[in-house]
Parts: structure tokens; C-alpha cells; sequence
């Protein structure tokens, strides 16, 4: 937070867009609903199924938002081959 601070007073910039607060929004968001599974009672099961709601909710949402234009560039790249391919 200093850090932060210290450059938007001592250069007058913001060094953040609305972009990083909408993905800390939607992180929140998919972390919640990874949180709110049921656990299973076996540890590594668990680990699985809630890192891999967590990881599907997020990508799925930074794509659909297209919150990284670079990204969604590159996962479009990919399905158009994986579509060529079979």
C-alpha cells in the first residue's frame, strides 16, 4: 500500500486500471462459490475439486469479460486449431 501511495503521489499516475479490481472481484467471487462445496472427507479428493472450480470459474469469467485481451487472443487461437485438428 506504500508503494501504491508513494507513486500516485510522488508521479500523479495511478499505477492500476479498473481492470485489476474487476479480476480481484471476480477471484472473490469464484473463490466463494469454490469454498461453499461440501468437502468429501478425503484431502486430496478435496484439493482437486475446489482448486479445480476455482481455476474453471476464474478462466472461464476472465474470458467471457475478456478481461485479457492478449489471453482470450491466444485461447481463440487454440480452439480454432484444436477445430482444424479433429
Amino acid at each position: 500500500m506504500a508503494k501504491f501511495i508513494f507513486v500516485w503521489i510522488k508521479f500523479k499516475m495511478q499505477p492500476f486500471t479498473i481492470g485489476e479490481l474487476i479480476v480481484l472481484v471476480i477471484a472473490a467471487i469464484a473463490y466463494a462459490l469454490a469454498y461453499i462445496i461440501p468437502g468429501t472427507g478425503l484431502a486430496l479428493l478435496d484439493i482437486i475439486i475446489h482448486s479445480g472450480t476455482f481455476s474453471l470459474l476464474f478462466g472461464v469469467a476472465i474470458l467471457y469479460f475478456n478481461i485479457a485481451p492478449d489471453l482470450t487472443k491466444f485461447f481463440n487461437q487454440i480452439v480454432k486449431r484444436l477445430k482444424t485438428f479433429f
